[in-house]
């Protein structure tokens, strides 16, 4: 999105530069030496065998494969948020507010251990192991004049240190706001003497502020409102849009961003106008088409009167 709104501010008939999102651009500018990346399967089936210490039980989490699977993602994040800011479990143990956890983080230790000696027997790269085996691809980040990159949210240590060795071969422009909100975020700048609610132009080679703007916030209009049920929300949210588009707002630019997206099935039950367009999908247990179908299975199954109206009634 943000992307697309940067070319939409591009009026001059010239070629646009190369656009591309911090995801691709990390994947396109490092390279992996005579190992491989691993798929979902095979790195799941790598921690199944790194599991094989004693105590295991102790962390609540079970053996058998098909609970395995549902849980696995525990023991995952744990591990890449570690990794990625390069941590060790060491140093989580010495914290006094872990101690209460020591026998868990022990356990964990030993499975983090016999993970990576996995990964390294077998020549594989994941995201935990991955600070320890890329090269810079010189040869792309090489092939640009310059690289501007637009700093939003945070970087991981390793992230960081990417975008450091990638600093040396290929000169780096930085855009950013400093704020209230991403002050943590903006410790890893170092060097650079950053003031809140600015936005920077920072070269990040030579350690300096190429331009500074003071950031002149839009969001005055602030309305905060409160509600007895949820289902009230809907009728303040669609008088919301309506007030904004009689307005003159365009409708493509009205985002609800919901803190918890199971709401929007209740929303959908609600929009007779259709206003709305779901970012997160839509799942598909509140299709028509399934809900449809189920129901003439479940018809075929047990031709009840409750099924008969229910088929009635879609």
């Amino acid at each position: 999105r943000a992307i697309r709104e940067f070319i939409k501010t591009e009026q001059n008939n010239r070629l646009l530069p190369t656009f591309l999102t911090i995801d691709d651009f990390f994947k396109k500018s490092i390279q992996i030496n005579n190992k491989n990346y691993i798929d979902e399967e095979q790195r799941l089936l790598y921690l199944k065998e790194a599991i094989n210490v004693d105590n295991f039980e102790a962390l609540g989490i079970a053996k058998d494969f098909s609970s395995f699977i549902h849980q696995s993602d525990y023991i995952f994040r744990f591990f890449q948020e570690i990794s990625s800011e390069k941590v060790s479990i060491d140093e989580i143990s010495s914290v006094d507010t872990y101690e209460f956890y020591e026998k868990h983080l022990s356990i964990l230790k030993n499975i983090y251990k016999n993970y990576i000696n996995i990964l390294d027997e077998n020549l594989a790269v994941d995201k935990i192991n991955l600070a320890d085996s890329y090269t810079i691809n010189e040869n792309y980040v090489k092939k640009y004049k310059n690289i501007d990159l637009y700093f939003e949210g945070y970087f991981t240590k390793v992230e960081f240190d990417i975008i450091k060795n990638i600093s040396k071969h290929q000169n780096i422009i930085i855009h950013l706001n400093a704020n209230e909100y991403n002050q943590k975020s903006l410790e890893c700048f170092v060097g650079f003497d950053l003031e809140e609610n600015y936005d920077y132009i920072l070269d990040f080679n030579a350690k300096t502020i190429v331009e500074k703007k003071e950031y002149i916030s839009s969001s005055k209009n602030i309305e905060l409102c409160a509600f007895n049920t949820r289902v009230n929300q809907i009728a303040y949210i669609k008088k919301s849009i309506t007030t904004m588009i009689n307005d003159g707002l365009e409708p493509s630019n009205i985002a609800l961003i919901l803190p918890d997206e199971t709401f929007a099935s209740t929303l959908r039950l609600f929009d007779t106008e259709g206003y709305f367009n779901y970012a997160m999908g839509l799942d598909i247990y509140d299709s028509s088409l399934y809900k449809k179908t189920y129901a003439i299975y479940e018809y075929v199954k047990e031709q009840s009167s409750k099924n008969i109206e229910n088929l009635k009634y879609l």
